[in-house]
């Protein structure tokens, strides 16, 4: 059975780039959570040609386009401007291209100019500002992001007309300050503050990481200095040990695919189509037993190129045994690893609880 046919798709996420200026705690791009993954391949950028051959396959079915973020922020990508037109341009029934940043890269007259793009596309091209605190408290999560930038570029948007949800995730540390947040985002220019409650169980570690390194917090170099290639090989004997212990936690019934539901498929910005976010998220994880425990899933069995749109057509990607036997079929008797490990908990009472307040 099909994970989804190829005419069905109509929402595509996308890690548009390994760019970014922060270093979140528990990012794909961190190794024990605070220190760089050097693993990763830092500076790549999906290419235009490959954007356009996408975009150009699901120009009648597409809509909605979500940039998210397990590796970079989307607006690092210096082509990004280009990939917004070209999708409005190809496909006549998108309804949102939501973009989500952490507001602290490029400059004012950038931001000025995605602005003019979301009144010019009737606010179908929407701002998510990930904001988590004030002055004093967003630093600590979003690590490296300048506060000052932050309101210049995010107020420059929305004085040019751009459509912002101001998205904030709710930390011990932070809660305290939900009002005043909503009012200084109402103040901004925000359209919507939505407060996210954190379903994280290690967020208390990511503060005591902070409290114990607060003197440098902020220092990039020294944190980087800390960490270096994870050159360890990873057996499949461990891997399977690893998804062993998950699968005792849960029934194979369990598994609800969100995205699966949502009609969508996530794109890494190598070019590689995966079936969320959490695959994408995975691929390059700093923690190696999980990136290697999906590579012996798919890449190690069907080779290097096997889910690359550079090198096959999205509709011939979804029909290739993982995406007909592995991911679906398979569920029950020998679930897929993120299947297991994210969507085993994908029902009512996992998925994240809101609070929006439209102004």
């Amino acid at each position: 059975m099909n994970y989804l046919k190829f005419n069905e798709i109509k929402f595509l996420n996308v890690d548009l780039n390994c760019i970014c200026n922060a270093a979140c705690p528990g990012c794909a791009r961190q190794r024990g959570y605070i220190y760089k993954n050097y693993n990763t391949p830092n500076g790549k950028y999906l290419q235009t040609n490959t954007w356009k051959k996408i975009i150009d396959e699901l120009k009648y079915t597409l809509q909605k386009i979500v940039l998210c973020g397990n590796y970079g922020d989307a607006v690092a990508s210096p082509n990004i401007i280009e990939l917004i037109n070209y999708a409005f341009s190809t496909c006549k029934d998108l309804q949102t291209f939501q973009i989500d940043s952490n507001m602290g890269l490029k400059n004012v007259e950038f931001w000025k100019e995605l602005g003019s793009l979301s009144k010019q596309y009737g606010h179908k091209l929407k701002l998510h500002a990930s904001i988590d605190g004030l002055e004093d408290t967003n630093h600590i999560y979003r690590r490296f992001v300048v506060w000052e930038k932050v309101c210049e570029n995010l107020k420059a948007y929305n004085l040019a007309g751009g459509n912002s949800t101001w998205k904030m995730i709710q930390f011990t540390w932070n809660k305290h300050q939900e009002e005043k947040v909503q009012s200084f985002a109402k103040e901004i220019g925000c359209k919507v503050f939505e407060f996210t409650k954190n379903n994280n169980n290690d967020s208390d570690f990511f503060y005591n990481s902070y409290i114990d390194n607060k003197n440098n917090w902020n220092n990039r170099k020294h944190f980087n200095s800390l960490s270096d290639i994870d050159s360890s090989i990873i057996k499949e004997s461990q891997c399977k040990e690893y998804k062993l212990k998950i699968k005792e936690k849960i029934k194979g019934d369990d598994i609800f695919c969100l995205t699966k539901k949502d009609k969508g498929i996530h794109l890494n910005w190598d070019g590689k189509i995966w079936p969320c976010c959490w695959y994408g998220g995975a691929y390059y994880n700093g923690n190696k037993v999980i990136s290697e425990s999906v590579k012996y899933e798919t890449d190690y069995k069907y080779g290097d190129n096997w889910n690359n749109v550079q090198h096959h057509s999205i509709e011939n990607i979804l029909e290739s045994d993982f995406y007909k036997k592995d991911l679906h079929n398979n569920q029950i008797t020998d679930p897929s690893i993120m299947c297991m490990e994210v969507c085993s908990k994908c029902d009512d009472k996992w998925i994240s609880i809101h609070t929006r307040a439209q102004y």
